[in-house]
């Protein structure tokens, strides 16, 4: 999957590197790219000179190598070109926009630009902001003002039709739930990079504030506190009111030291060895220096304000202040120094606590990737999952999509159960069923923890089911059953075995042979066993080769093509398999592994014209497997059985049948 980040409206790469941001923003992308599941990730910026930056910073290892940036073109070089390119960077960008599953906004100002993406390029849409700035506005222009009425109705619009949309408190969860037509609302807070911001012995008991220099962080009211009670203060930031703060210093006798912006190691170092941390806002979303703060055990003071009381619980994690004046914040910082010993330890150790337990990049970035995969598969992002398995990841991922499957899923399930090779997960797709399967399903779970059902209130149809999943998949390998079929013990251990000897395969399938209902062999194979590369290459543009509850497939592979095709009814794993098979190699083995059951309700039968019509769909949509010799020849006979009736159609159907089974 390939994912494309529009910044914020007027902010640079340059920016970010300046005031000290880049290393934080970048974290969460870094671990993003780790994952099998993001490929390449596309930075669209406003700086003109931010290409050379960003090959700068890869030289230096600071960005990742398969994350590319695409500067503003030097034209737009002005505020009102700026405000231009908001509108025109989707057409600017329009190449990559072709290979991109998902496009993201950074905050509320410019997420139309990756709005306009969406609309144009028909691409998932994720609007995720920091804050909420039709708020922020308000507080500081007031309810009339014209930014904050037009960032309402920007957030409307945007809100409207994004797929997803995450914010990063749950104060500002309830605004937007509460005040538009959202949907699809998550709280994604902001995280802190745990290894890098850790607790060490602490040196100095001044107290430290690191953030931007403006009305809204109510740092002249801390300066009044710190000259009320003598403590000193160390300023990490920069910002417009530096001068006036400066001049507030000297004139109220403060011991205030002023350090600038700094990088992210130099401000982590100073949170080390810090006692004590200040946020003195009047307003906040989710503060990330707090969080920073908090992970590095320092005993933190913040304001009432949503966001800050959000985190801090006040004597248990940090200290909470009456109000957000000076006397107020000197009556806190008083709190904090009388601390004993053991109490401050106390503190610090519940603050850490508290950011490992739900702030840390590894955990936000994990729920971001669970969303943004689901919105890649097209599939709902209603039931983030976010109860995923714990401890190490498995090597491989089944996948068994269920609808009323009550008379042959336990023998699906034992099948799988029973394999020779046992490090993978079970992951069952129940849709909407009716009979007694979701018993079924709930005592298998509770004897195994390796299966794991996911229920969906209403039938989706197989294809959405798969695709769920698959979002659910953790494993490099995902192996498939229906759950009608069997497996043979040793299906997984071969099946595994050759896929990692050959890195080049992409999918792997095997032979198999019939049963009836009764589980009683009926015969073997009823499509002759293709195997070799040349051979699958040939046939699959003819017809699909391979049996789907036999295939084992690579995850990354699957999910870079989006997963199963929602627009196909049927034949969705042959659409898959055209499209996989484009970009990599793919190959049967001769082993039996598995077996068909071949019973009156099977798709296959009951569906059978359905079959061919998305089979020739498939086709067409891949255009690659009709260059090769014998595929018009295929898809002219398909052609036919679809739109023939039905008795020409059986004849058709017999002679494509011997055409195909021909040697």
């Amino acid at each position: 999957m390939k994912l494309a980040l529009f910044f914020s409206r007027g902010i640079s790469l340059a920016d970010w590197n300046s005031s000290g941001l880049l290393d934080r923003e970048t974290a969460v992308y870094a671990r993003l790219l780790d994952s099998e599941d993001i490929e390449h990730i596309y930075w669209i910026t406003y700086g003109k000179d931010d290409g050379e930056l960003a090959a700068g910073l890869q030289r230096a290892g600071r960005l990742p190598e398969n994350l590319t940036v695409l500067p503003m073109p030097a034209l737009f070089a002005s505020a009102l070109g700026r405000a231009v390119y908001s509108l025109a960077a989707p057409v600017f960008c329009r190449r990559i926009m072709r290979h991109v599953a998902v496009v993201k906004s950074n905050q509320m100002d410019g997420a139309w630009t990756p709005l306009l993406a969406k609309m144009l390029f028909g691409k998932r849409f994720f609007a995720r902001t920091g804050y909420t700035a039709s708020l922020f506005r308000k507080r500081e222009k007031g309810a009339r003002s014209v930014q904050h009425i037009f960032y309402c109705v920007v957030e409307a619009i945007v809100y409207r039709f994004a797929d997803a949309a995450s914010v990063t408190s749950y104060a500002d969860y309830d605004h937007i739930v509460s005040n538009y037509a959202v949907r699809r609302a998550f709280c994604i807070p902001n995280y802190v990079d745990t290894g890098r911001f850790v607790p060490a012995r602490k040196t100095c008991c001044r107290m430290l504030f690191a953030g931007r220099l403006n009305a809204q962080k109510n740092v002249e009211a801390l300066i009044g506190a710190v000259a009320e009670t003598g403590a000193g203060l160390d300023v990490y930031g920069g910002g417009a009111l530096l001068a006036q703060l400066e001049g507030c210093a000297r004139a109220a006798g403060a011991d205030v030291v002023f350090h600038g912006v700094v990088s992210q190691n130099v401000l982590a170092e100073a949170l080390r060895h810090a006692r004590f941390f200040v946020l003195p806002s009047l307003y906040e979303g989710l503060p990330k220096a707090l969080l920073e703060a908090m992970a590095c055990g320092c005993i933190c003071i913040v304001t009432p304000v949503e966001g800050s009381s959000e985190v801090i619980a006040d004597g248990r994690n940090g200290i909470v202040a009456s109000g957000s004046d000076a006397a107020s914040l000197a009556d806190a910082l008083r709190r904090a120094m009388a601390l004993l010993p053991d109490d401050r330890e106390r503190m610090a150790a519940a603050a850490r606590k508290t950011v490992m337990d739900r702030y840390s990049l590894q955990a936000v970035a994990e729920s971001e990737l669970q969303l943004l995969k689901r919105l890649a598969l097209g599939v709902p992002v209603a039931g983030l999952p976010d109860d995923t398995f714990s401890g190490q990841t498995p090597r491989v991922s089944v996948l068994l999509c269920v609808h009323n499957g009550q008379p042959f899923v336990s023998a699906a399930v034992d099948s799988v159960l029973q394999q020779t090779f046992s490090d993978f997960e079970l992951i069952i797709a129940d849709d909407g069923s009716t009979d007694d399967t979701p018993r079924i399903l709930r005592a298998y779970a509770a004897r195994d923890k390796r299966v794991r059902v996911v229920t969906l209130a209403a039938k989706g149809g197989l294809t959405r089911a798969l695709n769920i999943a698959l979002s659910y998949a953790k494993a490099p390998l995902v192996s498939r059953i229906d759950a009608d079929d069997l497996w043979l013990p040793e299906k997984l251990e071969k099946q595994y075995a050759v896929m990692c000897a050959d890195s080049s395969l992409v999918m792997l399938g095997t032979a198999y042979d019939c049963v009836d209902g009764a589980g009683e062999f009926a015969g073997p194979q009823d499509v002759a066993l293709i195997s070799g590369w040349q051979n699958i290459r040939q046939a699959v543009c003819r017809f699909n080769p391979f049996f789907h509850s036999s295939v084992m497939f690579r995850r990354k592979h699957a999910c870079a093509a989006g997963g199963y095709d929602l627009r196909f009814k049927t034949a969705q794993d042959y659409a898959l398999w055209l499209k996989l098979l484009g970009s990599g190699r793919g190959d049967n083995l001769p082993d039996t592994l598995a077996r068909r059951r071949i019973h009156g309700q099977m798709i296959s039968q009951v569906r059978r014209r359905s079959q061919r019509f998305y089979a020739v769909l498939a086709r067409l949509k891949n255009v690659w497997c009709l260059k090769h010799a014998g595929a018009w020849k295929g898809l002219a006979a398909d052609c036919a059985v679809v739109l023939l009736p039905a008795p020409a159609a059986a004849l058709c159907r017999k002679a494509v049948n011997v055409f195909r089974h021909r040697p």
